[in-house]
Formats: C-alpha cells, sequence, structure tokens
C-alpha cells in the first residue's frame, strides 16, 4: 500500500513540475455528499476547459486544411461536429474561451510549422 501510495505522489509531481495545479481531494466516506458533489463539479469543469481547448487546436488544424483547398465533405463534417463538441464543452465549463483564442493558436501553429 505504501508503494502505491509513493508512485501516486510522483504521478502528481511529476504533473505539478510540468506546470499544472493539481489539488489532490482525499475524502473520507463520512463526508457529506454535497461536499464531495463540489469537487466533483468543479472537476467536471476544469476538464470540460481542458477538452475544449484540445477540440479547438484540432479544429484550428482542420479548418486550415479547408483553406489550402482540401476541403472534402468529410473534412467539413468533421470541423462541424468539433465546432458543436467545443460549445457544448465551453457551456459545460461555464465560460468561454478569450475570442481572440483562434488568432493566438493560428500563431502557435505557425511557429510550430516554421511557416
Amino acid at each position: 500500500l505504501a508503494l502505491a501510495k509513493s508512485k501516486i505522489v510522483g504521478f502528481f509531481k511529476s504533473l505539478s513540475h510540468q506546470g499544472l495545479k493539481v489539488f489532490v481531494v482525499l475524502d473520507p466516506p463520512t463526508r457529506h455528499h454535497s461536499k464531495k458533489a463540489t469537487v466533483a463539479r468543479n472537476f467536471d469543469c476544469q476538464r470540460a476547459i481542458i477538452q475544449a481547448i484540445q477540440s479547438k487546436s484540432e479544429l484550428l488544424l482542420i479548418n486550415r486544411k479547408l483553406r489550402t483547398n482540401e476541403r472534402t465533405e468529410a473534412l467539413a463534417k468533421e470541423a462541424s461536429d468539433l465546432a458543436k463538441k467545443v460549445k457544448r464543452l465551453e457551456n459545460k465549463a461555464g465560460s468561454r474561451l478569450p475570442p481572440e483564442y483562434f488568432n493566438m493558436m493560428e500563431t502557435v501553429v505557425r511557429s510550430m510549422a516554421g511557416s
């Protein structure tokens, strides 16, 4: 059991060293269900924000392909589906990402691609 705990602690330390804020919540079985629900809601919100950012990044790449004459019906449908997913995730997160997000991501993609 001690080895398992040290592995878990090591995992969370590695996440924090990568710049992530890590909050470990250990609720005993006697903790009131409303307190546990608050932690679960906060987790769901943060997860939705991360998934929205990932989906927006994918959408940005697809939109870039669509602009460079790689337009196919399947690619256009994938872009539409991803846009719906992003909207759903943003609503779940309770906030929208900044409007300039796509411009910022475009700059990041260009710098990574070396263009």
